[in-house]
């Protein structure tokens, strides 16, 4: 299914179209749930940032985060043909792949907007990334991130992360350890997050 996003204006690409698989009507048994930071546990990050002399509040995103994601067990979908634009017809000699339905079928080896699992399988490979440079979710509340040795603590929401952090060292050591396995764009004022507006 294609589906107009809403208009995102502080994305680089405000206008966008996704393409969605009917994950309503794919059977997935594991645990589909993702830990994510709740408005408390923001609001308690926030107001640390605010009461701690020196520390300062970035927003991190990070670009097709759910699609950069492998999957172990592929899933098949069909598209109908007619939805394709030209271009992309041609571009990917789909012509040759269409059946008599009319459909293009395609597997899908990652990620994909959709899929019951996607949010799960997204968040353990960013745990199995981030481990290695010292970043784990606290046990008690898993949508907030520390650092083994770093005063650095971030909540993390879907794709977007809320970074509290006190030198510009520690910064620089969560994007290096970020850019290693995403693209990832950052605010560095910290005023966008979660369509909060902040000041």
């Amino acid at each position: 299914m294609l589906t107009p996003c809403v208009f995102r204006p502080l994305k680089d690409e405000p206008y966008r179209v996704r393409l969605i698989v009917g994950g309503d009507r794919l059977f997935y048994e594991a645990d589909t749930g993702a830990p994510t930071a709740s408005l408390l546990e923001l609001k308690i990050l926030l107001n640390s940032v605010i009461s701690t002399p020196g520390a300062r509040f970035p927003s991190i995103d990070i670009k097709d985060f759910f699609l950069c994601t492998p999957i172990s067990t592929y899933e098949y979908i069909k598209i109908p043909f007619r939805w394709m634009p030209e271009e992309i017809r041609s571009q990917y000699n789909l012509y040759s792949l269409v059946d008599d339905n009319g459909y293009v079928y395609c597997e899908v080896r990652k990620g994909m907007y959709g899929l019951k699992q996607a949010a799960r399988l997204a968040y353990d490979n960013l745990v199995t990334n981030l481990e290695p440079d010292g970043y784990y979710p606290v046990r008690e509340c898993p949508g907030l991130w520390k650092h083994t040795s770093r005063p650095t603590v971030f909540a993390l929401c879907v794709n977007d992360f809320g970074v509290k952090y006190h030198s510009n060292e520690d910064l620089n050591h969560l994007l290096e350890t970020l850019r290693k396995h995403y693209k990832c764009k950052i605010d560095k004022e910290g005023m966008n997050y979660l369509g909060l507006t902040l000041s």
